[in-house]
């Protein structure tokens, strides 16, 4: 009964009193064979052909051949010890049978590339023998390729690490010093460059950003250069007639030889009313000097 599988309660007589008085028995168990040369009977198995469990230098297996155990564990007041029983199983071919002060680690994800700038979260905590949640102070540091030793920030049982100085596998390592536990957990970083993961254009990306900024998509060669090149440049000009406006117009020539169009197009071109106004000037000078005698 001092196996970890079979504890199910702290005290030994309770513990006792779980198997003997509220298990009932199952309604049946196979025979299984007996173990394998070179392999250990580790959970017990009273006879060789109904062993529990077996080890060897490459882990842990279980072959449980009992039936029903849900009707014959499972009773009212039993819940608690036959969800330990399956829980431990589990942590027993894990080879985490020591149940006290579990320390975990959980990496928001297990790989990190440094030149995006990505930050490695985690999360931690301590559980006592319970199950339940233990106060303590943690440390916390990662280990480089290089052995050599990174800070980390940790907060309230969340933690992040970033900057690192080499590419390869890292370990992070947080220990509990008043309880004496300690977990450790890997991760991957690399100095990977984005922009040449894709070197080829997103063709539907750029289309979608063309629709939505109210604009066209093309795919780059010269045909298609030039074509655009020319709206553009039909584009401009047509947008400068319609919004300048010239006067005088220098450079206005009239539309034909008609006497109408020639007057337009001096008055548009300044000449008429350059000539207007020499001839005006000229006669007013003519007009003061009679006026006044000197002539």
């Amino acid at each position: 009964m001092t196996h970890p599988l079979l504890i199910l309660d702290a005290d030994p007589k309770i513990n006792n009193a779980i198997w003997d008085e509220k298990f009932e028995d199952l309604e049946g168990f196979a025979q299984v064979g007996k173990l394998v040369e070179g392999r250990r009977n580790s959970a017990g198995a009273k006879r060789q052909d109904h062993h529990g469990g077996a080890a060897n230098r490459h882990g842990k297996v279980v072959v449980f051949a009992g039936d029903s155990t849900y009707k014959a564990w499972l009773t009212p007041g039993t819940e608690p010890a036959y969800k330990r029983f399956w829980r431990q199983l589990v942590f027993w071919l894990a080879q985490d049978e020591d149940r006290g002060n579990q320390l975990w680690i959980k990496l928001d994800n297990r790989r990190l590339n440094a030149n995006a700038g990505e930050v490695l979260d985690f999360t931690f905590g301590l559980k006592d023998k319970n199950g339940e949640v233990a106060k303590s102070v943690f440390t916390a540091k990662v280990i480089g390729p290089d052995k050599q030793e990174l800070p980390v920030s940790v907060q309230d049982r969340r933690g992040a690490f970033q900057g690192p100085k080499d590419a390869g596998e890292h370990l992070l390592v947080i220990a509990a010093p008043g309880h004496e536990a300690r977990a450790e957990a890997r991760f991957l970083v690399t100095f990977d460059d984005i922009e040449m993961q894709r070197p080829a254009a997103d063709h539907e990306t750029l289309r979608r950003i063309a629709v939505g900024a109210d604009g066209r998509f093309h795919v780059l060669n010269e045909e298609t250069l030039l074509r655009y090149l020319d709206e553009l440049r039909s584009h401009v000009n047509r947008e400068s007639r319609h919004k300048t406006t010239h006067w005088p117009d220098w450079r206005r020539v009239p539309a034909s030889g008609h006497p109408g169009d020639q007057l337009l197009g001096l008055w548009h071109s300044f000449g008429l009313v350059t000539f207007l106004l020499f001839v005006t000037l000229v006669a007013s000078e003519w007009l003061l000097r009679r006026f006044w005698g000197l002539v």
